[in-house]
């Protein structure tokens, strides 16, 4: 007797598919299922993932890599800058302004 095989009409997909077709790690698609970051469908207590919606994800997780640089590059600034401003008061409160000039002077 041979399996018969009906239309995949959502195109349903199991999570060792999906970490195939991105390509990721089983435990990465476990995790989107988890967090909810993605939508599932439960097939009595199995769960799948349309390719749809696996497509729309992906389409919405795309990073303009220019402007991850510069969000990166501002973050850093302000860390930066942030540490200075402890280290200047920091020296201030101990009487310490002759290593104040030595590292550029009180900005």
């Amino acid at each position: 007797m041979t399996a018969v095989r009906y239309a995949n009409p959502l195109e349903l997909m199991t999570l060792d598919e999906v970490a195939e077709y991105v390509p990721c790690s089983v435990r990465l698609a476990r995790r989107l299922v988890d967090e909810q970051r993605i939508r599932t469908y439960r097939v009595g207590r199995f769960v799948r993932i349309s390719r749809a919606d696996l497509d729309q994800w992906i389409a919405a997780s795309v990073v303009d890599g220019a402007a991850a640089t510069a969000s990166m590059d501002r973050a850093w600034e302000a860390g930066w800058n942030e540490a200075m401003r402890q280290v200047r008061d920091y020296l201030l409160a101990h009487n310490r302004s002759e290593t104040l000039e030595w590292l550029g002077g009180d900005r």
